[in-house]
């Protein structure tokens, strides 16, 4: 996770084997963001299979959804939801997912209480430059982007984990 004034960047990468037919609705992705906050981006959805590397955001898009959950209420939040469905999904592959979504607290934007100066200033933060195919989920349609970032933050010694 990265903050900053314009609110969190939250990365989440991962890569798992489908042992188990339950575990092919693990290909459903539904990423839901407030479009104020920006776009969320898919760096990279690949399955792995018998030594093969297919690219998923090659040929499939996101289909991107309005979501007002408090309609009813009058409420308009402005959340958009991206759903896709990786075609041709088996048990036995391996599936590797990287993106990023981006949030902001208007709440904590509003009221400058120091609070997000106060813990950039004290963490260490890791760097992260993604490399690769990106696609930026924006105005309804997943469009591709060469957008970069680097998460950098105080060079703070951290302690290690363990008893205290």
């Amino acid at each position: 996770m990265h903050l900053s004034e314009k609110g969190q960047a939250q990365y989440l990468g991962y890569r798992i084997k489908l042992l188990d037919p339950a575990a092919l609705q693990l290909g459903n992705f539904s990423i839901a963001w407030n479009a104020g906050a920006g776009a969320p981006i898919a760096h990279g959805i690949k399955v792995f299979r018998d030594g093969q590397v297919v690219d998923v955001l090659k040929d499939a898009t996101f289909e991107i959804l309005r979501r007002e959950d408090q309609l009813e209420a009058a409420k308009l939040d402005g959340t958009l939801t991206a759903v896709l469905r990786v075609p041709d999904l088996r048990v036995g592959d391996e599936l590797e997912v990287d993106m990023t979504v981006f949030s902001i607290d208007m709440a904590a934007a509003q009221r400058d209480n120091g609070r997000i100066a106060a813990f950039d200033n004290s963490m260490g933060w890791i760097s992260y430059d993604p490399a690769g195919k990106k696609t930026s989920i924006g105005n309804g349609e997943a469009v591709p982007t060469t957008y970069d970032f680097d998460w950098i933050g105080p060079d703070v010694p951290c302690r290690a984990a363990g008893p205290s």
